[in-house]
């Protein structure tokens, strides 16, 4: 298998087709003195032929070479991707936009104030004005997820930096898809608060990782979503397995907290992780979530604390 070009954590990633696109994330910047920095590369690979595209137009960069230069690579966001008028589109949304690094700080100096959108076709970016105050205290999480249900992009869960700690809001937005990024909205407000579509809300967490089942992929009003780990307070690690269900007008909610003889719920995670990864498939004809790496809080005898120069 042909290695990514740009090394890099904390990037996003969506799959179109036989294509997998990596987006953003944090990379030893070798112009730099190899110091840790917000990428803003954009590289596809296309797994029928083990290759790698970087011919590929990197997130933007706002006035470049001036004083008020904004660059705009994200790290630690959503991607999404959807579809309008039969052209794909891949949105990033939340995130961070720069990160302090030094010999003994690794903290986060500003977070993403826009939305952005990849057009893939034609191969172009478009942004969001910055977001309002109001907006941005709901808009501005690390690890949030998201799913597309009716012509709009539901954004929840995910941490919201408070002094030197994170809340865990347990409320969402979502994103109109319809509205173009020629014109500010309506209202000049580019997020909507409380999509109403819950019928019952997952835990408040992040770092956690979420999975479609579908039948029909075509049709997003009749998903299943599983969410898988995650971390919050109240542990850094979590065995929580969640389900959304579509029901026509929203999403029914099941856990693995629910009593299963009252609710017929579903089980916990075997090993209680965070930043995991997680696939559907239904390949061999037996519908399955693979679920792979992440962290675990247990350190036994076995865990070896290795350190590293990036």
């Amino acid at each position: 298998m042909t290695i990514m070009p740009t090394t890099r954590l904390g990037g996003m990633s969506v799959t179109i087709n036989d294509n997998i696109y990596t987006i953003g994330g944090i990379f030893a910047d070798a112009t730099n003195s190899d110091k840790l920095s917000i990428s803003s590369a954009v590289e596809v690979y296309n797994t029928s032929e083990d290759s790698w595209n970087t011919e590929v137009e990197n997130m933007p960069t706002i006035n470049p070479g001036t004083t008020s230069e904004e660059r705009l690579g994200v790290a630690f966001g959503a991607a999404q991707h959807v579809v309008i008028d039969g052209d794909n589109y891949i949105y990033i949304i939340g995130g961070i936009s720069d990160i302090i690094v030094n010999s003994t700080t690794f903290s986060i100096e500003e977070h993403s104030k826009r939305i952005l959108r990849y057009h893939v076709e034609r191969n172009t970016w478009e942004y969001s004005d910055r977001l309002r105050s109001n907006e941005l205290n709901t808009y501005q999480r690390i690890y949030p997820l998201t799913f597309t249900y009716d012509k709009k992009i539901v954004v929840f869960n995910g941490a919201i930096e408070s002094g030197s700690d994170f809340i865990y809001p347990s409320d969402d937005f979502y994103i109109d898809i319809e509205a173009t990024f020629d014109n500010t909205p309506n209202g000049d407000e580019w997020i909507n608060f409380g999509s109403g579509l819950l019928n019952g809300f997952p835990v408040a967490k992040f770092q956690s990782v979420m999975v479609r089942y579908d039948s029909n992929p075509s049709d997003d009003t009749n998903s299943e979503y599983y969410i898988l780990g995650g971390g919050n307070n109240s542990s850094s690690s979590l065995d929580l397995f969640e389900n959304l269900s579509a029901i026509g007008s929203g999403f029914d909610y099941t856990s693995s907290y629910d009593d299963l003889s009252v609710s017929g719920g579903i089980e916990p995670l075997l090993t209680a992780r965070h930043g995991a990864g997680a696939e559907y498939s239904d390949d061999d004809g037996s519908p399955s979530i693979y679920l792979m790496g992440g962290y675990t809080s247990a350190q036994d005898d076995t865990f070896v604390d290795i350190d590293f120069d990036i």
